[in-house]
């Protein structure tokens, strides 16, 4: 990375040094809603459908950091046990969902 600010919000992310609610709410949740739902569909009607296909690389690396930030804020929560297992749950499923969407999108 060109950026050395960047650069180190990446690798604490990464560590999950934020903390387990903002780890998960702001670097995980609202990122993506970002990359999905605002950069997405504003590249996809400039540049055309084909556009699309560049989201998909930065969706995968990006969620699979976030998914390795949010279980190792987990592990590092003291407070009701609920909150970990709940990230951990629901970061797991994101992490299936972007596998089979990726599975469906290598099948002829």
């Amino acid at each position: 990375m060109y950026f050395p600010a960047l650069k180190k919000i990446f690798l604490n992310l990464i560590a999950g040094h934020y903390g387990l609610a903002k780890t998960y709410w702001l670097y995980g949740l609202a990122a993506m809603f970002a990359i999905n739902e605002v950069l997405e569909p504003i590249t996809v009607t400039l540049l055309g459908s084909y556009a699309g296909c560049l989201f998909i690389p930065l969706q995968a690396g990006y969620l699979t950091a976030a998914a390795v930030g949010v279980f190792r804020a987990a592990n590092r929560f003291r407070g009701n046990p609920v909150w970990p297992f709940l990230a951990k749950m629901t970061t797991g499923f994101a992490m299936l969902t972007l596998l089979l969407s990726l599975m469906e999108l290598a099948t002829p």
